[in-house]
């Protein structure tokens, strides 16, 4: 399976590459959205792991991009958002299988992955 990781902090990327990887994942790894809307373009990308906002822009389009390309995609949104504001978003982006903080641990994000 491969998995397309948009993070905006390079660092967090590394960590949850390596999650990934330790759970079987091949990975894209990138930190803006133009060159994450080309990958999604010219691969099947199965698992979407990115932050709701990258430079100051939030990340939905992506998601549905990949939709798109490939109907079975899940996603997994890192976001800062209070519980009660999150209820939207699973209406917006049918493929979003999970929200999690942007603080979440790759160990985390990696058993989201798998499940």
């Amino acid at each position: 399976m491969k998995a397309l990781i948009l993070r905006a902090d390079e660092n967090a990327s590394v960590a949850t590459a390596r999650a990934l990887i330790d759970k079987g994942f091949q990975f894209l790894s990138v930190n803006t959205q133009v060159v994450a809307h080309a990958l999604i373009r010219v691969d099947t990308i199965d698992l979407l792991v990115m932050d709701e906002q990258i430079e100051g822009q939030l990340t939905h389009a992506i998601a549905l991009s990949g939709e798109r390309r490939n109907p079975y995609l899940s996603a997994i949104l890192l976001t800062d958002r209070e519980r009660g504001q999150t209820d939207d978003l699973y209406d917006l982006i049918p493929s979003l299988y999970g929200l999690v903080g942007s603080a979440a641990t790759p160990e985390l994000i990696g058993k989201l992955a798998l499940s």
